[in-house]
């Protein structure tokens, strides 16, 4: 290949890159403002947070942009999931074994979280004035970085080495990426923005004078070794527009340095614990996985998001893997406890399968997390906050809508096609002629879409007889974005 293919591919993968490590950049309504509601629907509140939460979501998994139609389409689909979730409930779906477990689960997963709340966010100091000025002055910035990306330490820690000794960077990058022939832009990602990046990358690009480079630093993705090859500086910081954008730049800044001291606060508190793990309990986890490989659902059956319902066959894998195994040891209150197979079981179905898969010593380190942040939460009565309380409420209502959506779409698998339906989805997909008439086309959307016909006019009945109560204008102030900027987008 020649050196403008090798470039061009070059080019490519730095998109990528810069697209997997950007977080969605959006300007926030204050704080305190977030447990207002949005929207009610049959008098159940849709708040600020509950709408934010879920779409930074679908913006991050589905690589959309911020846009107002795209906002609304998701303030609908929320609606319709608070309409699905309580006709699941007339039904009975809340007394299914499957939705008792996921309660259960997704009540200690609440009050671990809220346990992480009081034991680490209320400790974190308030942002001094000087802080919020200098992230302000690096929104108005670009940096131009290379990087070199590992997925071991100790390989990144080895390249920094003879980085140290006296090794050129573009050299090293070479070797990084594999590339056949000398690539000078190896590495090469261009341009940054502050608050589009990965957090732990962006503090360590912009905190580097030109020709500058860092020790490897961790993000969320792996080890990276940074260099700034140039700065993009806008000398007009005006008083004003700092005053108007304070709050924003404040907000955001405060959720970056949760993230990052959050990390660290994790690693340090499950250190305190005294882990031992148990090799061959693990592998003999990791075994019995391999095995279920082929049993995983390939895709959610449930379109809400954040649920996957029947990830796995979980009664094969208590069949495979005696549930009483010890995966591992800790200490906690002064004494110390088991953490056996029956209990990651219990957190499995919330966990990554490729990771259980593939890196099963850390999702089970995942599931051990969970599990004593939940029991250290219940431990101080946490469980009992109408907080926690309002979180299960909100996790049971998603899982209940999706699984009310997956039995219709069984229910219609089996059934013939609506050709009222088909037709009237045909026609306003408002399609050229030229490609296909209804009856040409007719086989292809009974497979594609006639499975969704009863969850349409069940959607239709329960609109029809609800009440749905929308605040426009504090909708509209809901993740506005700033003027020139863009959102997270996946090209």
């Amino acid at each position: 290949m020649n050196v403008d293919g090798q470039r061009a591919i070059t080019a490519v993968i730095g998109c990528l890159v810069v697209c997997l490590l950007a977080a969605c950049n959006r300007g926030e309504i204050p704080l305190d403002e977030r447990s207002r509601a949005v929207a009610t629907v049959n008098g159940a509140v849709l708040s600020v947070a509950d709408f934010e939460g879920t779409y930074v979501a679908f913006l991050i998994n589905t690589g959309a942009n911020d846009t107002p139609r795209n906002r609304h389409r998701h303030l609908n689909g929320l609606i319709d999931t608070y309409l699905l979730a309580e006709e699941a409930r007339r039904r009975g779906l809340d007394r299914d074994s499957a939705f008792l477990a996921f309660e259960a689960r997704a009540l200690k997963k609440a009050v671990g979280g809220r346990f992480y709340e009081t034991a680490f966010l209320a400790t974190l100091p308030p942002l001094s004035d000087a802080d919020v000025r200098r992230a302000f002055a690096r929104s108005k910035q670009q940096v131009v970085v290379r990087h070199l990306f590992y997925r071991n330490e100790a390989e990144a820690q080895a390249a920094y080495e003879r980085l140290q000794a006296g090794r050129d960077f573009v050299d090293e990058a070479q070797d990084c990426y594999g590339t056949a022939a000398y690539d000078s832009l190896a590495g090469y990602l261009g341009p940054i923005r502050y608050f589009q990046m990965d957090d732990a990358f962006a503090e360590a690009a912009f905190g580097l004078d030109v020709g500058q480079y860092t020790p490897p630093v961790r993000s969320r993705f792996g080890f990276h070794i940074i260099r700034v090859e140039d700065r993009i500086l806008n000398p007009i910081l005006t008083e004003s527009e700092y005053q108007t954008r304070r709050a924003g730049i404040a907000s955001q800044l405060r959720l970056r340095k949760r993230r990052l001291e959050g990390d660290r606060f994790v690693r340090g508190y499950m250190e305190d614990l005294d882990v031992q793990v148990n090799p061959e309990g693990i592998r003999a986890l990791a075994l019995a996985l391999q095995d279920l490989e082929h049993r995983v659902t390939p895709e959610p059956l449930s379109m809400a998001p954040d649920v996957e319902l029947a990830v796995l066959d979980l009664g094969a894998l208590r069949a495979a893997f005696v549930p009483e195994t010890p995966l591992a040891t800790y200490r906690i209150a002064g004494e110390t406890r088991t953490f056996t197979a029956r209990d990651y079981y219990f957190w499995l179905e919330d966990l990554p399968f490729a990771e259980a898969r593939h890196r099963t010593a850390a999702s089970v380190g995942r599931a051990l997390r969970n599990e004593v942040f939940a029991q250290a939460g219940s431990a101080q009565g946490l469980g009992d906050e109408a907080q926690v309380s309002r979180e299960v409420e909100n996790q049971s209502r998603i899982y209940l809508a999706g699984a009310l959506q997956a039995q219709l779409r069984q229910e219609a698998a089996e059934a013939p096609p609506d050709e009222a339906f088909l037709r009237e989805a045909y026609e306003r997909m408002g399609r050229p002629r030229q490609q296909g008439s209804f009856e040409e086309r007719k086989t292809e959307l009974a497979r594609t879409l006639g499975p969704l016909a009863p969850e349409f006019y069940l959607l239709k009945d329960l609109r029809g007889g609800a009440t749905v109560d929308v605040d426009t204008l504090l909708f509209e102030q809901i993740m506005t974005l700033e003027a020139g900027e863009t959102a997270h987008q996946v090209q």
